[in-house]
């Protein structure tokens, strides 16, 4: 079954410059990696829950200061932060056509962080103490203005904010612990001073989060750059920034094709090698990190992509039917068949999946977890009666390919996919019928049919409206060579062979 399942986003396509490329060897190649606003925006909004996972997921600085309670000094410090809760209810992009900007919006959204604390007075009796605490913020709000790139070593790009601004509603600080009497005695000094301690620095603390959390989600530091044979590669950016067009944002850089002198190469990277005994070098290596695909299947699943309503009421197979009624069904569900004997009901199947993929231990297989709601018509279309709700895990087989369209502006690169379902196992999770039975012979060809009728129908593409595109002008890859491939559980490897000049 193929299946187009994503645009491969190449965000951080461009590397830095690594040595200095004298007079140009080759033509050059101007390069266009473009989004469409549309697409932009989906794909930022959507992947709001790989981001508040890995913010959670961070381990922020320490905080050590000197705090002075009017009776007492004391030296703080605020340890082991982590941010145990986070709810953003908006988010929003907006851009600026006329002076380039983009602009990053989060509003009306409470955090929690938990953390240690401890203080010991600065002067005699030097009274120490420590607990645990809580800092809750409500009414969040956050504006970032454009996004910049930032070159660091060879292969790796990263971007930074040129100005933000949050401001936080309220900020609540909860101790927990604390035993001595001086404790006691300047609690209330104590809070009001920790809140204003969390008041100023709580905002560098958040936007380095989130931007460390775009730089992983956007998989910017995920490129590698494989010599040409004899040829190096030398990419230099037009000039900074990002550029809002009519209906796009463009990054825009060009790049230098050089013979390399013998025994040449690239400077040492900070980066792993690139991988072995995969390509030969006569390709243009890109890869795809597992968080980065986590941040496109939760963008897909935000816009409704992985998710939606598939009737069979459309089926005209009557064997079909009949099989989906009086077999499947009525195997899994003796009491909804009971109650509705007539094979020829609708049935219709409401998958919703987690946002979140796993990669399975072997290489190229995913797993997908959701629910599928179950309901039927009878008589009248509008008489839709639920029947049961099910969970059900599956595999999939992932063989990537990759194609490009042409376009006036350049070429689109896409991933396609065969996607061939394996390894399904359900769970009951309620039915308005009794009980469910998931383990006969023709409840688990159900399930298997399930996989494979559900994943055409709610894995798709984004449309060429909506797309985030990977342009590429000028003539320098052989496209029709290019191909895509799984490098153990983690990683997609995506290589299009460059021209012999």
């Amino acid at each position: 079954m193929r299946v187009l399942l994503l645009v491969l986003l190449l965000v951080g396509a461009a590397v830095c410059s690594c040595p200095d490329a004298g007079p140009a060897h080759m033509d050059d190649l101007n390069m266009i990696v473009a989004f469409s606003l549309d697409g932009f925006n989906k794909l930022t909004q959507g992947s709001i829950p790989v981001l508040v996972s890995q913010i959670q997921a961070m381990k922020f600085d320490d905080i050590n200061t000197e705090l002075d309670l009017l009776i007492t000094t004391v030296d703080l410090e605020i340890t082991s932060m982590v941010m145990s809760e986070m709810d953003i209810s908006e988010f929003s992009v907006s851009t600026n056509e006329a002076d380039g900007t983009i602009g990053i919006f989060l509003g009306d959204s409470d955090l929690q962080l938990s953390f240690n604390w401890g203080y010991q007075e600065t002067g005699f009796p030097y009274i120490s103490d420590h607990g645990t605490g809580t800092a809750t913020v409500t009414g969040l709000t956050a504006s970032i203005s454009s996004l910049t790139r930032v070159d660091q070593t060879c292969g790796n790009l990263v971007f930074a904010f040129e100005s933000y601004s949050i401001d936080f509603g309220k900020i609540t600080i909860a101790l927990d612990g604390g035993a001595s009497a001086l404790y006691s005695l300047v609690l209330n000094t104590f809070i009001s001073l920790m809140e204003d301690l969390f008041a100023d620095t709580l905002s560098d603390m958040l936007a380095e989060a989130l931007l460390e959390a775009i730089n992983s989600g956007g998989m910017t530091a995920d490129w590698y750059h494989v010599l040409a044979g004899d040829v190096g590669l030398d990419q230099r950016y037009i000039d900074p920034g990002f550029h809002v067009l009519d209906g796009y944002i463009g990054l825009y850089y060009t790049s230098y094709g050089y013979p390399l002198a013998e025994g040449e190469d690239w400077p040492e990277r900070t980066h792993p090698a690139p991988l072995p005994d995969i390509v030969n070098n006569d390709d243009f290596q890109m890869i795809l990190s597992n968080n980065a695909f986590n941040t496109i299947f939760s963008a897909a699943n935000h816009n409704g992509i992985l998710s939606g309503d598939i009737a069979y009421s459309t089926v005209t197979n009557p064997m079909f039917k009949s099989y989906l009624m009086t077999t499947a069904v009525a195997s899994v569900c003796p009491g909804l068949y009971d109650a509705y004997p007539d094979s020829a009901l609708a049935l219709h199947l409401t998958p919703t999946i987690d946002p979140v993929l796993t990669f399975m231990p072997s290489a190229g297989y995913l797993n997908i977890t959701g629910t599928v709601d179950v309901s039927v018509d009878y008589g009248s279309l509008s008489d839709n009666v639920h029947a049961f709700q099910i969970g059900l895990s599956y595999g999939m087989a992932m063989t990537p390919d990759v194609w490009q369209n042409e376009f006036n502006w350049g070429n689109e690169t896409t991933v396609s996919w065969n996607a061939s379902p394996y390894n399904s196992t359900a769970w009951a999770i309620s039915s308005e019928y009794g009980d469910l039975h998931l383990d006969t012979p023709q409840s688990q060809q159900l399930l298997m049919m399930l996989s494979a009728l559900g994943v055409a129908p709610f894995v798709s593409q984004f449309t060429h409206d909506d797309a985030p595109f990977f342009g590429i002008q000028g003539d320098f890859f052989e496209y029709d060579l290019a191909k895509a491939f799984f490098d153990g559980p983690t990683t997609l490897v995506a290589t299009i062979p460059l021209k012999d000049y």
